[in-house]
């Protein structure tokens, strides 16, 4: 925990710098908000203004069990643990809208795009741009110039200088218009065919390999004999 907390903290401060990539857990509420509009009002079974049953849209006569009582909701469906919510309770909020809680953005509500984000004086803007840059490369001259000395630097230099280097790419890249990662393929889903698999990556059916003398026997030394049949 002492050094995964500093560094996930550090993943986190970069994230909101734009550094990072986008929310992915705000972006995949947005779309269990949308999914979860979807889902009939006679799917939900409710007791109370916490206890819920929410049946399978894909196990029929299967249903998951929502419990919405403070201080954190839960569902035991499988996909809850990733962000905390899932579809079946994005449903009970959208049939039920009054137990939503406040500060819970739904999915109705437009989330700002970049441009309406921008700074109101573009000038001002630019100016910290430029005046970012240059404190960049004096910087890097200053590193180059006391590294130039240190025959073996820190990890915590080497981790420093290998973060900057990506978040350049990454601005260098955005400046371009362009992204440093390559476009996203669509790779079908696994199919199973694991004889054609094997055979398409020249995999053979290994030979039965034959016992040596004094491995003869060992489990019934150890155990004895087995009484009847055993797979």
């Amino acid at each position: 925990m002492k050094s995964a907390d500093p560094y996930y903290q550090f993943r986190h401060e970069r994230q909101q710098a734009g550094l990072e990539g986008p929310n992915l857990e705000d972006s995949r509420r947005e779309e269990i908000e949308e999914i979860a509009g979807k889902v009939t009002r006679d799917s939900i079974q409710k007791f109370d203004d916490f206890q819920f049953h929410v049946s399978s849209q894909t196990k029929s006569g299967h249903f998951y069990a929502v419990n919405l009582a403070p201080p954190t909701c839960c569902c035991n469906c499988l996909d809850f643990p990733r962000i905390w919510f899932c579809k079946h309770i994005g449903a009970i909020y959208h049939h039920f809208p009054h137990l939503r809680p406040r500060g819970s953005v739904p999915a109705a509500t437009p989330v700002p795009s970049q441009s309406d984000t921008r700074p109101d004086k573009p000038e001002a803007a630019a100016k910290d741009y430029h005046s970012m840059i240059q404190d960049v490369g004096l910087l890097s001259n200053r590193l180059i110039s006391e590294g130039a000395n240190q025959q073996e630097p820190t990890q915590a230099a080497v981790d420093a200088v290998r973060s900057v280097k990506a978040s350049l790419t990454a601005a260098i890249a955005s400046a371009k218009g362009s992204t440093p990662l390559p476009p996203k393929e669509k790779i079908a889903p696994n199919q199973h065919f694991w004889t054609e698999t094997a055979e398409t990556m020249g995999m053979k059916k290994p030979s039965k390999r034959h016992k040596l003398p004094e491995e003869e026997g060992l489990t019934e030394k150890a155990i004895g004999a087995a009484k009847g049949k055993r797979h």
